[in-house]
């Protein structure tokens, strides 16, 4: 992997969907579209030192992380828990009641082993981001940063898990 230049946010941001809108439902409640800019225009204007990212699961699963239901999955065939409709929080609290923690933490760990970053993740150093923000187990932002220049700082604000910043 190596740090390429040149390469605009427009291109960061990846894939853009084919629809015009963000949204062209109306929010309940609401009487206009929640987000009345086309995608196009948003993307024109993004300018990185001004844009903060905020990442959730979604942003890795391109990568081969597994998804939340994949995990809850896991989890229900590795402890023999009904997943019945449990989220991901409800069959963690079950297993590790079940069993215990470290057994949990080194399930979600295998499950996460192994990944690389693909698809727009590898264009995140090139861009001087005002911050970015991830929820994910994974490392894979992270894990974009080493063949490049720029410094990336952590912020690990409480657990680890929960939330990180990145000052970049």
């Amino acid at each position: 992997m190596r740090c390429r230049s040149g390469i605009s946010p427009r291109a960061a941001i990846g894939h853009v969907s084919d629809r015009k809108w963000f949204n062209e439902q109306p929010i309940e409640g609401h009487r206009e579209p929640f987000v009345s800019i086309a995608i196009q225009e948003l993307i024109d204007q993004i300018q990185s030192e001004k844009t903060v990212l905020i990442f959730g699961a979604g942003a890795s699963l391109p990568s081969s992380a597994p998804s939340v239901g994949a995990l809850v999955e896991t989890i229900s065939s590795e402890f023999g828990i009904e997943v019945d409709g449990l989220g991901l929080p409800e069959i963690s609290a079950l297993a590790e009641n079940q069993r215990n923690r470290t057994d949990l933490i080194k399930l979600i760990r295998r499950r996460f082993s192994g990944l690389k970053a693909k698809g727009a993740l590898l264009n995140l150093p090139n861009h001087a981001w005002k911050g970015i923000y991830t929820t994910n187990y994974d490392e894979l932002i992270e894990d974009t940063w080493p063949a490049c220049a720029r410094n990336l700082k952590l912020v690990y604000p409480g657990l680890r898990l929960i939330a990180r910043r990145f000052e970049v």
